[in-house]
This record gives C-alpha cells, sequence and structure tokens, in this order.
C-alpha cells in the first residue's frame, strides 16, 4: 500500500463495540517523530487561543494531534472513534480518537479535522489540509533559467 491510498477497510472489533462506534478509515503518515535535521517545514495554528506548531507532512493523509497536546490545550474534549493509522514503517499509531476542532489560522478561524493520539511527539499537519488551507501549491510549470539561478546562490 503506497502513501497515496485510502482504504475503507473492515475493522475487528470487541463485542462492546456497536458498528455505529467503529470507524473504518485507515490513513498513513510519514513521520511521527521528531528529525535530528532542520530542514522541516511547520505553521503554527491557535486551538482554544493557544498555539501550537503543526510540522507541513505532504506524505501524511490525515491530522495528528499529541494526546498530551490535546489534553493541554483543547477546552472541550469530545473525541469521537478515531480510524486506523499507520505510520510510514508500517507500524500501527496509537490513535485515541478524533475531533473536529476550531482552529485559527492566518487570521481565519477554520475547522481542522484531528486524529489523537499517544507516542506521537509531534503535531502533523497532513497533505489534505494542507492544500486546502493554501499551505503548499503544487508548481507544474518552471523557468529554467530562474532554478538554475536559485540552485547556483
Amino acid at each position: 500500500m503506497n502513501n497515496q491510498q485510502h482504504t475503507n477497510q473492515t475493522k475487528n472489533c470487541s463485542s462492546l463495540q456497536t458498528e455505529s462506534e467503529v470507524n473504518t478509515e485507515e490513513f498513513i503518515i510519514s513521520s511521527i517523530g521528531i528529525s535530528s535535521r532542520d530542514d522541516s517545514w511547520y505553521v503554527i495554528m491557535y486551538i482554544d487561543d493557544s498555539p501550537v506548531k503543526f510540522k507541513v507532512d505532504t506524505g501524511a493523509q490525515c491530522n495528528v494531534l499529541p494526546k498530551q497536546i490535546f489534553d493541554k490545550v483543547v477546552k472541550m474534549p469530545n473525541l469521537q472513534p478515531g480510524p486506523r493509522v499507520t505510520a510510514y514503517n508500517r507500524q500501527p499509531v496509537r490513535v485515541v480518537g478524533q475531533q473536529q476542532l476550531g482552529v485559527l489560522f492566518n487570521n481565519v478561524r477554520v475547522d481542522l479535522s484531528c486524529v489523537v493520539a499517544e507516542n506521537v511527539n509531534i503535531p502533523v499537519l497532513g497533505l489534505p489540509s494542507c492544500k486546502a488551507l493554501n499551505v503548499i501549491k503544487l508548481v507544474d510549470s518552471l523557468n529554467i533559467g530562474t532554478v538554475r539561478s536559485a540552485l547556483t546562490e
């Protein structure tokens, strides 16, 4: 399965969960740790008036918020069952739930769906949100002279 696939597969569950309580979505995220290199991109979003630094991760299919940050900044927690999330190394991520959060980004209030997970070190802003919020832009044509000039600087 590559990073671009989004599957809706049946999830095995205990007899205590009803079908409506099980979220069968599955997402892939490319990083859940802190890089030793300082070449990552970040954006600041405000959740309930608290600044949260999200890593821009175009390899992630969803937004992920570490549980310890969620517990610290979200004033009205209302976690719903979350999807299955797999890290780039195919290891499952321990999802606690998910929640729609009202966040402030570039002075605009937006709803951001976040998966809340344990054992995740940094908040991640996934590709769909990066595109929707115009954090990234696909450039499909380049001026060769400009590129050469930028590469030689």
